[in-house]
């Protein structure tokens, strides 16, 4: 969103009607970063459940004997920390999904 800065956007308003709308765009600037952030940390928290995981796994398999059964196991554990990435590009706009969607 942008905050137009020039005479027309504020027209004759007194100056505290202009002061009160330049807050009111500041708080709500404010709360839409502060709901993404809050998104990115639940999304890296839910994230690092399956990391935490996976790395007791590792530690665990580094000190027993490996075997093809464990070295299959192993491989999957590893994966859990690689990110893909996916080239591909959509030919249709996405919906917006709410918070809960995402995390799931």
């Amino acid at each position: 969103r942008v905050l137009r800065t020039d005479s027309r956007s504020f027209g004759d308003q007194p100056s505290e009607q202009v002061l009160q709308n330049v807050s009111a765009w500041l708080l709500l600037n404010l709360m839409r970063t502060e709901r993404l952030q809050s998104t990115m940390l639940a999304h890296q928290s839910m994230s690092n459940i399956w990391r935490k995981n996976a790395f007791r796994c590792l530690l665990e398999l580094a000190e027993a004997k490996t075997n093809v059964q464990a070295g299959q196991h192993l491989l999957s554990c590893v994966n859990v920390f690689r990110q893909r990435t996916d080239m591909t590009v959509e030919n249709r706009v996405q919906r917006s999904r709410s918070v809960a969607e995402e995390l799931e």
